[in-house]
């Protein structure tokens, strides 16, 4: 499913003395299928761009139009029931989504809830926690008493286990340890590619919007300010002087090497392959950008 804004604006406690202003006319379009980061500083507005994809906020101004439903200020709950069973959002604090005694019951509450018998929905609840490499020993035991890296990847089953056609990821690797975040972005990428999801993920990891997504949307102060490929936003020199931008950390070891032997290059890398290139480039030349010839 496709999501478009349009000119959308978001204020908190509108018509009020009191309000806010969040998003400042927000207009883009992600194709059906795509892989989006969502990326900028605490407070840009990120998380509330995302609940306006399921409704769970509605825009003061604007619209968004997920596939063939239109969201606007004047639509009723009662016509985003369809929409929310084909959007999967999982919210930046798993402990907020798991409410069941079980993690099983939570996983499969979902399904059950959409249709599927009880066996069944458990049956899907214990495919799901297993292709997230989640301790089945478990199976049984209170959410509540979860590490909060389990809690994740449970709070992460129950919203895969729905099948939904978009899934909206709010800070998906907080709390997992490195290799587990890898395991569960590399799952994110196959489904965006074997299931066709739509997915937007907002982020502070700059490595993984790199290595990830198919475009980035950068925010500030509720404003939308670039929408680019990974391998053009992180050549935005400018934004990250502003401190708009943070960058991949392969990016910013490049910068600092460049500042200090002199090599100078145009692009500058974006993951670990792009960073052996550009190594090898720069120790072959002088710090002029001439070719030097290895000793014999």
């Amino acid at each position: 499913m496709a999501i478009v804004f349009k000119e959308v604006n978001y204020s908190y406690q509108s018509k009020t003395p009191n309000a806010f202003q969040l998003l400042k006319n927000v207009s883009f379009r992600l194709a059906d299928g795509s892989f989006t980061a969502l990326i900028g500083q605490t407070g840009s507005g990120k998380t509330t761009l995302l609940k306006h994809i399921n409704g769970l906020l509605k825009p003061s101004r604007g619209q968004v139009i997920v596939g063939d439903q239109i969201i606007s200020s004047k639509t009723s709950e009662k016509d985003l029931a369809d929409l929310r069973k084909n959007v999967g959002f999982l919210f930046q604090f798993p402990e907020t989504q798991l409410f069941a005694p079980t993690v099983l019951q939570d996983v499969a509450f979902g399904p059950e809830n959409f249709g599927q018998t009880k066996p069944s929905a458990e049956q899907i609840a214990k495919k799901t926690l297993e292709m997230l490499g989640f301790d089945m020993t478990l199976l049984n035991q209170s959410p509540i008493n979860l590490s909060g890296g389990q809690q994740r990847l449970a709070a992460l089953a129950g919203v895969l286990a729905t099948e939904p056609q978009i899934l909206l990821l709010d800070e998906p690797t907080a709390g997992l340890d490195p290799s587990t975040a890898k395991r569960v972005m590399i799952l994110f990428k196959k489904l965006q590619q074997e299931k066709h999801l739509t997915i937007l993920m907002a982020t502070h990891d700059m490595d993984a919007a790199a290595e990830f997504a198919d475009q980035i949307l950068l925010m500030q102060q509720g404003k939308l300010v670039k929408q680019a490929a990974p391998k053009d936003m992180f050549q935005e020199k400018e934004l990250v002087f502003q401190k708009i931008l943070a960058l991949p950390k392969v990016t910013t070891f490049a910068i600092r090497f460049a500042a200090k032997t002199g090599y100078t290059n145009q692009k500058l890398p974006i993951s670990e392959k792009e960073l052996i290139s550009f190594l090898q480039r720069a120790l072959s030349q002088d710090p002029s950008g001439k070719e030097t010839t290895p000793h014999a």
